[in-house]
């Protein structure tokens, strides 16, 4: 699981379409991530979905048959990510 902090306050702050880019650019990172590990990665309404975001701020990628290790790997390298800045605009970039 991985669940975005301070999501609501990018909403308020930058607005609905700032959020939405967060949430694509996020959605594209883990996507990344995941398939270089071996993952094969869906939309959350596929058929045995293996990365999906079940609402709102949270986000779920299944390894199916990775070991605990490999699975701690795809984690470290989803959370270092998402420590790049995400650019909202030209002007305005958000960091975590």
């Amino acid at each position: 699981m991985i669940d975005l902090n301070h999501f609501k306050e990018v909403n308020d702050e930058y607005g609905q379409q700032a959020g939405d880019c967060v949430l694509r650019e996020v959605a594209q990172r883990i996507v990344k991530v995941a398939r270089t590990q071996g993952a094969v990665v869906g939309r959350a309404d596929a058929k045995n979905p293996t990365a999906g975001r079940p609402g709102g701020d949270e986000f779920v990628v299944l390894l199916p048959g990775s070991s605990a290790a490999v699975a701690q790997v795809v984690a470290d390298r989803i959370r270092q990510s998402l420590v790049e800045p995400i650019a909202i605009s030209p002007d305005l970039k958000l960091r975590s």
